[in-house]
């Protein structure tokens, strides 16, 4: 038997790739190295998958240290 708790459920649909959309552009912040992938969306922050970079609000900040949206840098 296979158990599986909120928290796992949460991050199951979460994380799920949006279906018939493909995205390319990650961007990674040069601060601490975070990657901000709109096809995983970001967990701690509520924001789901499909969510495209220049779709976060201005004043979104990295999870992790914090860095602001502009200094993000688009992954080559």
């Amino acid at each position: 038997m296979h158990y599986r708790n909120n928290y796992s459920l949460r991050y199951s649909t979460l994380y799920q790739s949006v279906k018939g959309v493909v995205f390319t552009d990650r961007y990674v912040c040069p601060i601490c190295g975070h990657v901000y992938n709109p096809g995983k969306g970001e967990l701690l922050q509520d924001i789901k998958a499909g969510v495209a970079f220049a779709d976060l609000p201005a004043d979104w900040a990295c999870p992790v240290c914090f860095a602001s949206k502009n200094q993000f840098k688009k992954e080559e």
